[in-house]
């Protein structure tokens, strides 16, 4: 699922940056393997939505950035919460799991299994 699939909710790719930057500074690279990795796979955002999302996080004073060098040794800007930041991460994951459950609730049990690697079921 990519950001500009038309199933991607709005405010949704925030809140993955914000949770990915939860653990300390991070580059966007770092950032969007995080993601990857947390959502097995399921979510693989290209490089471009990333670095808008941050951009958009740091214009609303939730993100703060600097300078440093990743561990390949390349220059890299890093991006880290601000209080705002963790404060806006809490409320927004709570409002998200008060919306899924909500979406749960409307398709019921039988809508409930995972899906695996065979498809839905």
């Amino acid at each position: 699922m990519a950001p500009g699939d038309r199933n991607f909710l709005p405010g949704t790719l925030e809140l993955l940056v914000l949770r990915a930057l939860k653990d300390g500074a991070a580059h966007g690279f770092a950032v969007s393997k995080d993601i990857r990795h947390r959502s097995e796979g399921v979510v693989d955002l290209n490089d471009g939505a990333i670095y808008q999302a941050l951009h958009r996080l740091e214009n609303d004073g939730v993100v703060a950035s600097h300078w440093g060098h990743s561990d390949k040794g390349k220059r890299a800007k890093f991006y880290a919460l601000t209080e705002a930041g963790l404060r806006r991460l809490g409320a927004e994951a709570r409002a998200w799991h008060r919306f899924a459950d909500a979406v749960a609730r409307i398709l019921g049990p039988e809508y409930g299994k995972a899906v695996t690697s065979e498809g839905a079921r």
